[in-house]
């Protein structure tokens, strides 16, 4: 009886801190979305102006970005699903070529019900990002490949490229908290901490790496799906 009360107790601690960050994250995504339509306009106006002076890639990159804010600062549905998210990501991969010359390309494979399924905003772009800056750094032939499927309720996705890859302890280090040493592991383990937050422990990231193998970032949450 005692051993009982003593576990619901600490269940019951880890429901209210658990709880407790969610609000804080909440609270801190509201406070990112102060005064979005200023930003937007901004830019629109730079759009507007390389349009204009025939500027093509600036147009375009700055209308990619229009579309990236749009869906960060002002869509605030909750019906959001991977095929968003994989049309926010075209969106970043447009301007991430013309900054890297179109010196990597994106393969997609996502599966029907896969890109049915809901997520949280802004998922997959961190990890992509990653593997970019610091996977395919350097590189003229960087491919970056992204998966999607359900099995058995449970929504798989994978991020791999074929970049310089990491050692065991460098994999580990991407989702054990930021570090002024190792800034690229900030944007895997806010990722993780999100997912983790909103559906529990036994989901989230996994990392395989290899020195000069490349990099394979695994997701797995809840597979939900949008039913209009």
């Amino acid at each position: 009886y005692n051993d009982t009360g003593a576990r619901m107790q600490t269940l019951t601690e880890e429901n209210r801190r658990r709880e407790e960050e969610k609000y804080q994250e909440e609270l801190k995504a509201l406070q990112s979305e102060i005064n979005p339509h200023f930003l937007l306009n901004t830019i629109n106006t730079i759009r507007f102006m390389a349009d204009i002076a025939k500027f093509d890639s600036i147009r375009d990159m700055a209308a990619n970005l229009m579309s990236i804010l749009d869906c960060v600062l002002r869509n605030r549905s909750r019906r959001y699903t991977l095929a968003d998210e994989v049309r926010l990501l075209d969106a970043y991969i447009q301007i991430m070529e013309v900054r890297y010359g179109n010196s990597f390309a994106v393969n997609k494979d996502f599966t029907p019900d896969s890109l049915s399924c809901r997520l949280p905003k802004l998922l997959l772009q961190p990890l992509v990002e990653n593997a970019i800056f610091h996977g395919l750094d350097g590189r003229e032939d960087g491919v970056i490949q992204l998966t999607g499927r359900v099995e058995e309720g449970v929504l798989h996705i994978c991020v791999r490229d074929n970049g310089a890859g990491m050692t065991d302890q460098q994999a580990r280090a991407c989702l054990a908290g930021p570090k002024k040493e190792t800034g690229h592991s900030i944007g895997l383990w806010n990722v993780q901490r999100r997912l983790k937050l909103q559906y529990g422990e036994q989901y989230g990231l996994a990392v395989e790496s290899g020195l000069e193998q490349g990099t394979c970032v695994r997701v797995t949450l809840p597979a939900q799906m949008d039913e209009k």
